[in-house]
């Protein structure tokens, strides 16, 4: 670690910043299959050509937060959930694969993807299982507010792109 924090700034950015931090949120991406018209990050998600981020850029991003605040990641994350949000975090899937491995090196006790279930519900059983075949315990926090209509939670370009229904 580096080392150029004194010892009073470090216990205060401890006991002032770091103890009051519940989880981790990392947001990986910006698009999503819908465009509600309720959704508070469709401004991000029509403007944004951020598909993914890419899971070496989550790591480092994890690495350099650790190394910049002086905690070893792994007692950081050991009471703290990580929380993965995007427009749809899900939204690739090979890409969601490869930063819950990441992350699970870590060890959090649980990791939270807000999800508007999309992407879950096109996938067989066993596609299902390896996403989620970590050691890490996975929450989805399904976001569905009523059926998927025209009116009510429209397709986007992109969920038209994946043609989904």
């Amino acid at each position: 670690m580096l080392n150029y924090i004194d010892e009073n700034t470090k216990t205060l950015v401890t006991e002032k910043f770091l103890n009051r931090r519940t989880s981790l949120e990392l947001v990986i991406n910006e698009k999503c299959q819908n465009a509600c018209t309720y959704c508070y990050r469709k401004f991000k998600h029509n403007k944004s050509n951020i598909y993914s981020v890419d899971p070496k850029v989550v790591k480092t991003m994890m690495e350099r937060l650790f190394d910049l605040l002086q905690v070893d990641g792994i007692e950081f994350l050991k009471k703290r959930p990580v929380e993965l949000f995007g427009g749809d975090a899900l939204l690739d899937y090979q890409q969601v694969k490869e930063i819950l491995r990441i992350i699970d090196t870590y060890s959090p006790p649980y990791i939270s993807i807000p999800t508007n279930s999309r992407l879950i519900s096109e996938l067989s059983e066993h596609d299902i299982e390896a996403l989620f075949d970590i050691n890490t315990k996975i929450g989805l926090s399904l976001s569905v507010d009523g059926s998927p209509t025209d009116t009510n939670r429209p397709l986007s370009k992109i969920g038209k792109m994946l043609a989904y229904d």
